[in-house]
């Protein structure tokens, strides 16, 4: 009896102390969450502008004269650098929740350009043996980002939280 009441109080303890941990943790997330919302998340739209432009980039790099797997490569990684960016934009856009930003234009293009990717890449890997390799499209897609990009503001600052909601909800794509 004496054996199992050892190992029953260590467990106790243990269970405790991670509680309080785990407490402590959840704590942490909610405030900060807290402290955020309606401020606005700084860091998530520079990562969002930081990625689209990456997406960009990349896009330009599929060209006719590389060799269909590079392309392939490339568009694979294009479209993971976009989800990212996407991701990083729902984080910026619920951290500014309270707020009268309407960002319906730039969710819409996103989903258009990540539906877009999502088909060409299909249809490029069904067809990734045949001598037709048409890449117009990707070019179409990276202007059109390129043109988000030329509209959306370089940073946010939430001292300049006001100006920066107006040209967000000012831009119509």
């Amino acid at each position: 009896m004496e054996k199992l009441k050892k190992p029953l109080k260590i467990t106790l303890i243990v269970s405790i102390i991670l509680n309080v941990l785990l407490s402590a943790v959840f704590l942490y997330q909610y405030t900060h969450h807290k402290n955020n919302y309606g401020i606005g998340d700084t860091n998530s739209y520079r990562i969002f502008i930081h990625r689209l432009e990456y997406f960009s980039q990349t896009m330009g790099e599929v060209v006719e004269t590389n060799g269909k797997v590079e392309n392939m490569n490339l568009l694979i990684n294009a479209d993971e650098r976009l989800n990212l960016s996407i991701h990083s934009f729902i984080r910026f856009e619920n951290s500014m929740a309270s707020t009268k930003m309407n960002s319906h234009s730039i969710e819409l293009f996103l989903s258009y350009i990540d539906e877009a990717m999502f088909e060409r890449i299909l249809i490029n890997s069904s067809i990734f043996n045949l001598e037709d390799y048409d890449i117009s499209t990707f070019e179409d897609l990276k202007n059109r980002t390129d043109e988000l990009l030329r509209l959306l503001p370089d940073a946010y600052n939430p001292q300049d939280q006001k100006r920066f909601i107006e040209t967000i909800n000012d831009i119509i794509l």
